[in-house]
């Protein structure tokens, strides 16, 4: 996986989301300057952010060190869209770490200009201006918010502004540390006053996160995840859960889970995004898919700044032989002079505590799986998110008598996105053979699991290919098997049952307008089937349905006409829509009394064979599928915090998030014919209210 996937990841769900609402503002920011006055305690470190302007979708605008060309300033942004391609003219900085350097980088039109204490050091022309929105995210020494790597600048940062406007050279070279001339700052921190106050008071919710901390008039920043974060409006906190839909408590969320199986528990390690200790694997733990126990972390990432895995670890799996537990995982390290993601190897005897194996790493050999090294750029090609050789998925094959190992890789030939494909005898020795699955799209943790005699491997998407034998060949073309908020599913086998995970993406601000972010919540538990049409359908597993087994009394078992019916904040719904093929049905959640168009809708349209659910700003998930009205139709949806899970029929599933109303009434409209019947709510006891 990698911190640039939220962009392909929403994108392949570009159908389901609609057009992305930005907070209220006062104004855009078109033209514009970034500029600080810091200390650099070292002139080493790589990709530091010093001060970024962040909105939603990863986008943004940053004064950053280092990352393209060592010890060299630059204007940071998402992807390198506004970036300078070549930076051989601008020269080195060399200033001790007692020495202030102001940077100020001006954005005008398609013209980017850097300034280092008010002498010209940079001008280029880009051809992806942005316009930033007054509520965007300030950052101080921290690249950007899902920024893999080392984005964390280590150092002093003694006074950051941010105009609303393009600053001549003058007016940049009059400004001095702690006092304005001329036009004034849109927002602007000085920190010889001991706060995080914004002297304009625009940006007025401020924090500081990993240790970050103003001493001596300056914002200290050890580049080991200290940053500040300011915005205009006060950040809402997501509800902290142990049950159903987990999320560990902060600092940190769920990214890529990885689960596994063993001896009637179920373990689910993840990355763990937001955690001062760069992306741990976490580990959880549960023996009934309701209630998890947070265990010790599994993996760090390296210490060693050449080494394998010192920008990162990343998605892999788990197995077990002859009583010796493996994780496969990628270590990721722009600076490995041997490549940046690689396969590497860690054992343990106990679940708990393991050992990586550093000699048993290795990397794309470069005649079949391209490698930087052996190969070169291929940036003209495939972006780089494409340049893949990670996520390895390790499983036994009995009919080859050997293990395989599946992995989210790039061609050689052709430069293709690929599932690749490695074996071995003895798990310790991996001999590359031709990719089982080649595609123009992202094929990001690729799990593979066998039903009916049929193999299918589901991508991170919630999209899925099959074929009759594990080396295919599969279905030329990717199709989803539901929408909404599960991203990078896994799953595990219990002896019954495929189990699935994914992570349900964070909103900025926690609302319903926000764009989508890396990591959040883990999803619950969903067992995932053939259908008898062959094809992937998924449903809640029994236990987590079992959970919510308190009935709200006082709610008729069928309903003939609409109506608007009072439940928890908390519950599950569960009916049958007996309903004509012409009929839409409406099932509004947390409608509040008398807003027909508040809260959240589940759209069940048979005559269009869809399933739309939207959420209170009218974005939606949805959903095409063949709906039979000559049998009821089934709904069981979830209402549970901030999220909403729905299936239909169960086999068809849509979530959201529900940020913005966390209570209000059950609703039921339709036009045509529709009975509504069996109708129960259920909460899990504890939640009804």
């Amino acid at each position: 996986m990698t911190r640039h996937k939220i962009v392909s990841s929403v994108a392949l769900l570009s159908a389901a989301l609609a057009t992305t609402c930005l907070p209220a503002m006062s104004s855009n920011i078109e033209n514009k300057t970034l500029m600080a006055w810091v200390k650099l305690a070292e002139l080493k470190q790589t990709g530091s952010g010093v001060l970024t302007l962040e909105r939603g979708g990863g986008q943004f605008d940053s004064i950053v060190f280092g990352e393209n060309t060592p010890r060299k300033w630059m204007a940071g942004s998402e992807n390198w869209a506004r970036t300078q391609g070549g930076q051989s003219a601008s020269p080195v900085e060399n200033a001790g770490p007692k020495a202030v350097v102001q940077i100020a980088i001006v954005y005008k039109g398609n013209q980017v200009s850097i300034y280092r204490n008010g002498q010209p050091y940079a001008a280029y022309t880009t051809t992806q201006p942005l316009t930033f929105p007054a509520a965007s995210t300030v950052l101080i020494g921290k690249r950007h918010m899902d920024a893999g790597g080392t984005p964390f600048f280590n150092g002093a940062v003694l006074d950051a502004r941010i105009y609303n406007t393009a600053l001549t050279p003058t007016q940049i070279a009059e400004q001095k540390i702690g006092k304005k001339t001329g036009v004034d700052p849109l927002a602007w921190w000085c920190f010889s006053d001991k706060t995080l106050h914004d002297r304009m008071s625009v940006y007025k919710y401020a924090s500081l996160q990993g240790g970050a901390r103003i001493k001596n008039g300056a914002l200290i920043l050890n580049g080991k995840g200290a940053f500040m974060m300011a915005r205009t409006t006060e950040t809402k906190k997501p509800i902290i859960t142990s049950t159903i839909n987990y999320r560990p408590h902060e600092p940190g969320f769920v990214g890529d889970p990885i689960p596994f199986y063993w001896r009637g528990e179920y373990h689910v390690f993840y990355l763990k995004g937001g955690d001062p200790a760069r992306s741990p694997w976490a580990h959880v733990v549960s023996k009934d898919l309701i209630h998890w126990k947070e265990l010790p972390h599994a993996l760090v990432p390296g210490d060693d700044k050449l080494g394998p895995d010192y920008e990162g670890i990343w998605t892999g799996s788990v197995v077990e032989h002859d009583g010796l537990f493996h994780i496969f995982y990628t270590g990721k390290n722009s600076g490995d002079p041997l490549g940046d993601q690689k396969v590497m190897h860690a054992t343990s005897k106990d679940l708990i505590t393991w050992e990586k194996q550093l000699g048993l790493t290795f990397y794309a050999d470069g005649q079949i799986y391209w490698s930087k090294p052996v190969n070169g750029a291929i940036d003209a090609y495939q972006p780089y998110h494409h340049q893949a050789f990670r996520d390895p998925e390790v499983f036994w094959n009995e009919a080859a008598k050997k293990w395989w190992m599946l992995l989210h890789t790039c061609t050689v030939q052709g430069s293709k996105a690929a599932v690749g494909l490695y074996t071995s005898d003895d798990l310790m020795k991996w001999t590359p053979q031709q990719p089982v699955y080649v595609a123009d799209y992202s094929l990001d943790c690729p799990h593979i699991m066998t039903m009916d005699g049929k193999w299918y491997i589901i991508a991170a998407g919630q999209l899925y290919t099959v074929s009759d034998q594990p080396g295919g060949p599969y279905r030329a073309q990717m199709v989803p098997y539901g929408v909404g908020l599960l991203e990078v599913p896994k799953g595990a086998y219990d002896g019954k049952r495929n189990i699935i995970w994914g992570w349900m993406w964070d909103q900025e601000g926690f609302v319903d307008e926000g764009d989508g972010k890396w990591g959040g919540t883990l999803s619950m538990a969903r067992e995932i089937y053939a259908g008898k049409d062959g094809e992937l359908h998924q449903r809640p597993v029994q236990e987590v349905v079992n959970y919510f087994k308190e009935p709200v009394t006082g709610l008729s078992p069928e309903l003939e006409e609409t109506k608007e019916l009072k439940v928890p904040a908390n519950y599950i719904l569960h009916c049958q829509l007996n309903v004509e093929q012409n009929s839409v049905v409406t099932i509004g959640f947390r409608q509040q009394p008398g807003k027909a168009d508040s809260g959240y809708q589940l759209v069940v349209n048979p005559a269009t064979g869809t399933i739309e659910l939207k959420n209170s700003v009218n974005r939606s998930a949805k959903f095409n599928c063949k709906l039979d009205t000559s049998k009821p139709i089934d709904v069981r949806a979830f209402v549970n915090n901030d999220i909403i899970e729905c299936f239909i029929n169960d086999a068809h599933a849509v979530s959201i998030h529900a940020y913005n109303y966390r209570s209000g009434q059950l609703s039921f409209n339709w036009n045509g014919q529709c009975v509504v019947q069996d109708l129960t709510v259920s909460t899990a006891g504890s939640d009804r209210k």
